[in-house]
C-alpha cells in the first residue's frame, strides 16, 4: 500500500516536516501571545482582574482562529487534553473567582479551568508556588528510588552512582532555572530528595551526616546545583544569542555607562524590579549569580569548557 500524503510514525524526517507543516499556527493568534515548542502550544494574555471578561473574549476569538486554521489544515483538536487556568497573585485569582465570567470556547465546547496546568512537563499552579511541582518532582524520585532498592544488594557502587544520575537526578534538574524564588520548605523538599538519592549510592542510613558523601561522589548539594544549571543556561544563552525570549532578556554593562571604568565588561545590567516575585526572575537571580563569578571564569563563556570550569569553581 503507497502511501500518498504523511510520514510514518517515528519516522527521522516526521519532527522536522510537522514543525514546517505547524509554522504558520501563531499567525491565527491576532490577540494572544504565545509560545510553541515542538507539538505543544500555549497561548496566553493578561490584563487586571476587572478586564476579565474582555480577556476571556480576545482569546475565544483567537481560539475560533485556531479552530478555523485546524479544520482548513485537516487537523482535529482533542478538547478534553486542552487546560487553562487564570495565573496571579492569591488576591487576583480571589477576585476571578468571585466574578462569573463567560467559559472559554473551543471548536464550540467549553474549556474547564483548572488550579494549575502542566506545561513541557512543568506543573503551573495558579500562584506560581512550584508546590504542585515539588510535590510531582518528588515523587517521581521516590519512585524510581523504590524501584532501585530492590536490587540494591546486587549492584556495584559505580553502578548505583550511575543510575541515581540518570534515573532520579533528572527529576530534579528538569526546569531548574524556574525554581530560584522556591520557599525554604520547597527547597528542603527538594534537597531531601537528592539527599534520600545520594543516601542509596553507599548505604548510608538516614541518620548519618550525608555532607561526605556529597564530596565523596563530588556532587553539588542541590542549591547549588541548581545555581549550577541556571548559569550553564545563562551561558548557553549568551553564546548562542538564543533563543530569543530569553537572549533579549540579558545585555552587558556597557563601556560608557557610569562608572564602568570600575567593572568588568562582562558584567551583567540587573534590571530593576518592583517585587519579590520579579527579584526571583530567571533573568535577574542568574544575572546576580554571573556578576558574583570571576573574572576569569565569565571570559570561558564563549567556549565549551565553560561548564567544567564552573563546576569545579562551585565545587570549591
Amino acid at each position: 500500500m503507497f502511501r500518498t500524503r504523511g510520514v510514518p510514525q517515528g519516522s527521522l524526517c516526521g519532527p522536522f516536516l510537522f514543525s514546517l507543516f505547524i509554522n504558520d499556527l501563531p499567525s491565527a493568534c491576532r490577540h494572544s501571545k504565545y509560545h510553541l515548542y515542538a507539538d505543544d502550544f500555549t497561548i496566553f494574555s493578561s490584563g487586571l482582574a476587572s478586564e476579565a471578561e474582555a480577556i476571556i473574549s480576545r482569546v475565544n476569538e483567537d481560539l475560533a482562529h485556531i479552530s478555523a486554521w485546524a479544520a482548513d489544515n485537516g487537523l482535529s483538536i482533542n478538547v478534553k487534553k486542552i487546560q487553562a487556568a487564570w495565573i496571579g497573585s492569591r488576591g487576583y485569582i480571589a477576585r476571578m473567582r468571585s466574578v462569573p465570567t463567560s467559559p472559554l470556547i473551543l471548536v464550540g465546547e467549553p474549556i474547564n479551568l483548572r488550579d494549575n496546568i502542566k506545561l513541557l512537563g512543568v506543573v503551573l499552579d495558579e500562584t506560581l508556588s512550584w508546590r504542585a511541582q515539588v510535590t510531582a518532582t518528588a515523587n517521581r524520585c521516590f519512585a524510581a528510588l523504590a524501584r532501585l532498592r530492590r536490587h540494591r544488594d546486587c549492584l556495584p557502587r559505580e553502578t548505583r552512582l550511575m543510575l541515581v544520575k540518570s534515573l532520579v537526578f533528572p527529576h530534579l534538574d528538569y526546569g531548574a532555572g524556574l525554581l530560584a524564588d522556591l520557599s525554604s520548605e520547597l527547597t528542603t523538599r527538594m534537597e531531601r530528595c537528592m539527599n534520600a538519592a545520594l543516601r542509596f549510592v553507599p548505604g548510608v542510613s538516614r541518620f548519618d551526616h550525608i555532607t561526605p558523601s556529597y564530596v565523596a561522589c563530588g556532587l553539588l548539594k542541590y542549591r547549588r546545583r541548581r545555581d549550577y544549571l541556571a548559569l550553564c543556561l545563562l551561558a548557553s544563552t549568551l553564546r548562542r544569542g538564543g533563543p530569543a525570549y530569553l537572549a533579549r532578556r540579558f545585555s552587558f554593562v556597557h563601556r560608557d555607562a557610569p562608572g564602568s571604568l570600575r567593572r568588568s565588561q562582562l558584567e551583567l545590567k540587573i534590571p530593576w524590579a518592583a517585587t519579590s516575585y520579579l527579584q526571583n526572575a530567571f533573568f535577574i537571580h542568574t544575572s546576580k549569580l554571573w556578576n558574583d563569578l570571576p573574572r576569569d571564569l565569565q571570559a570561558r563563556y564563549h567556549g565549551e569548557t565553560f561548564r567544567t570550569y564552573l563546576f569545579a569553581y562551585m565545587l570549591g
